[in-house]
């Protein structure tokens, strides 16, 4: 397995793989434009009250997308766990944001 290595860059941390620089920028890219579209969910959310009104949007959005990124290495790393894997993802992740105190299932 590559060694992963993350480097702080103001308010975001840098993941990479042992890839080339082409490739590093357009991981960056992709995660940049995936953040960004969750803290716009988040805003919407909070805008519409599904979403508690406590939340920072940027900070929800970096950490929801590493959270994404962990489920998806643990599914990836245990694939016949895959269901159950992001079951409790979604459960627990929605918990945490929603105003919602019902079971999210």
């Amino acid at each position: 397995m590559t060694p992963l290595r993350c480097k702080r860059k103001g308010n975001s941390i840098s993941t990479t793989h042992n890839f080339p620089p082409e490739l590093r920028d357009q991981l960056a890219g992709f995660d940049n434009e995936i953040e960004r579209q969750i803290r716009s969910i988040i805003t919407d959310g909070i805008v519409s009250g599904d979403f508690r009104p406590d939340l920072d949007p940027d900070n929800t959005a970096f950490l929801l997308r590493h959270a994404l990124t962990g489920v998806s290495e643990l599914v990836a790393a245990t694939p016949e766990r895959a269901a159950h894997i992001v079951d409790d993802a979604a459960i627990t992740l929605l918990a945490a944001i929603t105003t919602k105190t019902e079971n999210p299932q």
